[in-house]
């Protein structure tokens, strides 16, 4: 049997789900057996092993924790794209005008799975596009499990049709030439963006607050709601006062406990203590 031809038994199959929740808190549910094995496949093909019971074997006998990132990786979706549900970016750029009509100056930002950087990046130039040449000390923090999307995020190097969704006048300020039909985003904006490896399920996380917003777009659809709920209780004890919290859309906090009030459906401000 050729990696390419790999299936996976059902012994298997909930051996690997089980180490990627274990792992990562990346809850796979049923159906996805196609899925997993092509992935599996994809590290058999790497490593040059016959079958997924010796991925399985080598997967759980590495001691470095090398396979496992490398496994997280190919097992881990990454889907997204400059400009995502673009009303979120509106209510960014008014909720940064009124902290800088208040005097604001210091302004501290988390991208929660920035995948390959569209987000952060996007995040990146509406605020730029709001401080201007104000003296304002601005950072955004963007995480992501898979260290080959945050690889790809940090060199801010896409095919030119993956920016056609900016509009024009940010790819004027915000983006370059690159070679072979590719644009740069300008390192003058990448500057104010770092790009760090975190595991969302393991708590607490090792970062400083508080933070002004989080966006946590399209992640918790893949964690079940113990997960879910540690995510939020982090999320929370990092926000200052007034400060934002972003789901995509298709996911809702509705089963889960939360000092976050909803402001609109997919965004909701941490309430100010009484």
């Amino acid at each position: 049997m050729t990696s390419a031809e790999a299936s996976l038994s059902p012994e298997l199959y909930r051996r690997f789900t089980q180490i990627a929740y274990d792992s990562a808190g990346i809850a796979i549910r049923p159906g996805k057996e196609t899925l997993v094995a092509a992935r599996v496949a994809r590290r058999m093909l790497a490593l040059k092993l016959p079958t997924p019971e010796h991925y399985r074997e080598f997967l759980e006998s590495d001691q470095t924790g090398a396979e496992l990132v490398h496994f997280l990786n190919a097992i881990s979706t990454n889907t997204t794209s400059f400009f995502r549900e673009k009303e979120h970016f509106d209510r960014v750029r008014s909720f940064v005008e009124d902290r800088l009509k208040q005097g604001q100056r210091r302004l501290r930002m988390w991208s929660a799975a920035c995948s390959s950087g569209e987000e952060p990046y996007t995040l990146a130039m509406v605020v730029a596009d709001v401080v201007g040449s104000a003296n304002v000390d601005w950072r955004i923090l963007a995480t992501d499990i898979s260290t080959q999307v945050l690889s790809r995020a940090a060199a801010g190097l896409y095919e030119a049709k993956v920016a056609a969704s900016v509009p024009a006048n940010y790819r004027r300020a915000y983006f370059r030439d690159g070679p072979d039909e590719t644009v740069e985003v300008d390192p003058a904006l990448r500057s104010h963006i770092v790009f760090h490896r975190l595991n969302l399920s393991r708590a607490p996380y090792g970062m400083p607050g508080p933070l002004d917003l989080v966006m946590c777009r399209n992640v918790m659809i893949y964690f079940d709601d113990i997960v879910r709920q540690r995510i939020l209780v982090e999320s929370s004890r990092l926000l200052a006062p007034g400060g934002l919290f972003f789901t995509s859309h298709t996911e809702s906090l509705a089963s889960l406990s939360t000092d976050l009030r909803m402001e609109s459906p997919s965004v909701y401000v941490k309430e100010s203590k009484r």
